[in-house]
């Protein structure tokens, strides 16, 4: 650690006129550095080129062409260009700064991002992306990592350093490649002329990677990606996330054609299409609903359809013999005489085996059934299956930890199960009106509840330390109105103690027993005295882990004594 900070360059105090305050991040072309404007008092972000590649006249004219053409964008959803100069030869760009954190790294840290969501930020996507387009202005390199989301939910599209002038304006020779390969178009890729629906590609390669987790192609190198961009298709979105709806299916792949005449025209249609699959879904789940709660009758009133009744006109017939019957009726011998006696006899050997077949059956169940071990073989193979129903496999799991509360696999049922409610319940959260409110159509949520929006926020973009300390703000807070928010209130406790939980474990992990125990502490001063049964098993979890940290932590006190003891 102290070779890396040695390593690190020292911040220059000014650059222009403005107050360096710290390092936001570096990459192989510059630095970008936090600032304060003296005149305004305002905090900006200051992008630098290195000193290496500030000599080189290629850099240095790209860099000034993503100043020329972030003069030319004026738009909520792109990056603000504040100034522009030089700072001992190099030159620099002032730009808004952004409290978030790039869409790259949401991604890393959740997976996939539910499809409403990822819906909603390539609207926003798409109004930054009109509007350039309408200034003349090719982006060429929509990726994750040019996204920027705010605290507040919306989209900042960002490092217009590579973009081309609709005018055929360029800043490299014909045949040459820029971009990030993964969601650049083939057109780009085979270093032809780009236009606007050469971006709208990338937006499909980059919704494709927020709905399925990752990219439309992937490869061991970079000529193998490039291979597969151009002769290979990708695998369809719905294969790989059941959930995401048909329309957004198609429009994905309407978006990754490789012919650009088969794609989208403009950024606007993109979006109209996006808003028309939010409608089609909404408009679909209200039938649905209305299917099942029946038609409403003139006055308003719920009906439930009643199927018709039928008279019995004449008495049931007697039914016709059953296929065993008709097998062994009477017959006769060559003789004449009935054949009763054998017709009998099978019958009762058939009814035998019938018989214990189903007492075998039974017994087998219900061995299986009480046998902890077997049970939980079963478990642990549905565990293991990507294509499981976490909904069933949720019900038995709860069955199992009920029936063998003592067996030696009830713990790491319950760690299952409570890892499973967890990720149930965070789905649950996504579809809730508190995360629909973050849309720009949402409806409006109570101050407790934005409260609560921005703890969320704060734990995906900031971390997951910060985001405890907002939770247990907004706790102390619903405990004083806790009659008027007892809904909010357990959905607050129940992340709470599950961010705890991961908290603790990184803790311990880390070899951070003090950080582990304090945790633990924290969480049970604001548990009530009879906690949701949803967070029981996680308090469980988390109360292990701090009598696990305090045994360790105590294990290194008393080592630690014996060798200064032995010193002295």
């Amino acid at each position: 650690m102290a070779e890396r900070q040695a390593q690190r360059p020292e911040l220059p105090q000014t650059i222009g006129k403005y107050h360096v305050t710290g390092l936001i991040g570096e990459g192989g072309m510059g630095r970008v550095y936090c600032a304060e404007d003296p005149d305004s008092g305002q905090t900006v972000a200051i992008k630098v080129l290195t000193q290496a590649v500030g000599q080189d006249d290629s850099f240095v004219r790209r860099f000034r062409r993503e100043a020329e053409v972030l003069r030319r964008l004026k738009h909520p959803n792109i990056v603000q260009l504040l100034d522009a100069g030089e700072h001992d030869g190099h030159p620099y760009l002032v730009l808004e700064y952004i409290e978030g954190t790039q869409l790259s790294e949401l991604i890393r840290r959740v997976g996939r991002v539910p499809w409403r969501q990822a819906v909603e930020w390539c609207v926003e996507i798409c109004d930054a992306l009109a509007h350039a387009h309408q200034a003349g202005v090719v982006h060429r390199d929509i990726k994750p990592a040019n996204v920027l989301i705010t605290l507040d939910g919306h989209v900042k599209l960002t490092d217009f350093g590579i973009a081309q002038r609709l005018d055929g304006t360029r800043l490299t020779t014909t045949g040459s490649i820029l971009g990030t390969v993964e969601y650049m178009s083939p057109e780009q890729a085979e270093g032809k002329r780009v236009d606007a629906r050469s971006d709208l590609y990338s937006l499909g390669a980059l919704l494709y990677h927020m709905l399925t987790g990752r990219p439309p192609f992937t490869g061991s190198s970079y000529v193998e990606v490039l291979k597969r961009l151009r002769f290979d298709q990708p695998e369809r979105v719905q294969q790989i996330a059941k959930d995401v709806p048909i329309w957004l299916d198609d429009l994905v792949d309407a978006l990754l054609q490789k012919q650009r005449e088969r794609r989208p025209a403009t950024a606007t249609e993109v979006k109209q299409r996006l808003l028309a699959v939010l409608e089609k879904v909404r408009y679909r789940d209200t039938e649905q609903f209305q299917l099942a709660i029946g038609a409403e009758d003139d006055d308003g009133d719920a009906t439930v359809s009643e199927a018709p009744t039928q008279a019995l006109a004449s008495p049931p017939s007697r039914p016709g013999p059953t296929t065993l019957a008709r097998r062994f009726k009477l017959e006769e011998t060559v003789e004449g005489r009935p054949l009763e006696r054998s017709r009998r006899m099978v019958a009762r050997i058939l009814g035998g085996i019938l018989l214990l077949a189903l007492v075998w059956g039974a017994y087998s169940y219900w061995s299986h059934s009480r046998d902890p071990a077997r049970r939980w073989a079963a478990l642990e193979a549905e565990l293991n299956d990507p294509n499981r129903n976490n909904v069933v496999l949720i019900a038995r799991l709860r069955e199992f930890v009920e029936s063998f509360p003592d067996s030696p696999y009830a713990d790491k049922a319950r760690e299952a199960l409570a890892e499973l409610e967890l990720t149930a319940h965070r789905r649950q959260l996504f579809r809730s009106a508190l995360v629909r409110s973050l849309r720009p159509t949402g409806s409006p949520v109570s101050p407790l509840e934005r409260r609560y929006i921005q703890a969320l926020l704060t734990i995906w973009l900031e971390s997951p330390t910060e985001g405890l300390s907002r939770l247990e703000e907004l706790l102390d807070l619903l405990s004083t109105q806790e009659k008027q928010q007892t809904s909010l209130a357990k959905t607050v406790r129940h992340d709470y103690v599950a961010l705890a939980l991961e908290v603790a474990e990184a803790a311990v992990s880390n070899g951070d027993f003090d950080t582990a125990l304090n945790v633990a502490e924290r969480v049970r001063g604001r548990m009530p005295e009879q906690p949701e049964p949803a967070i029981r098993p996680l308090l469980r979890r988390l109360n292990r882990i701090g009598n696990e940290a305090r045994s360790r932590r105590n294990q290194g006190t008393t080592s630690t004594n014996h060798k200064e003891e032995r010193k002295n």
